[in-house]
């Protein structure tokens, strides 16, 4: 299920809207990490904003967790 429409300000915003899908899919930070082929670090500080990532890393992570722009 596609997470209410938010409106994304800062990468704060963003790490948040992920978060929320992935803890409503059931996931952990490490099986995401895991199937995504990166760490749980990573992963943690990019949900929390502090994370500065590619852009296609983190449209890869949206992906995994059915996230759309």
């Amino acid at each position: 299920m596609q997470p209410k429409p938010a409106t994304i300000r800062s990468s704060r915003d963003l790490g948040q809207l992920i978060a929320a899908a992935r803890r409503q899919r059931g996931l952990s930070q490490r099986q995401v990490a895991d199937d995504l082929g990166a760490t749980q670090a990573w992963i943690s500080r990019v949900e929390k904003g502090q994370q500065r990532a590619w852009v296609g890393q983190v449209l890869r992570l949206m992906a995994h967790l059915g996230i759309t722009l």
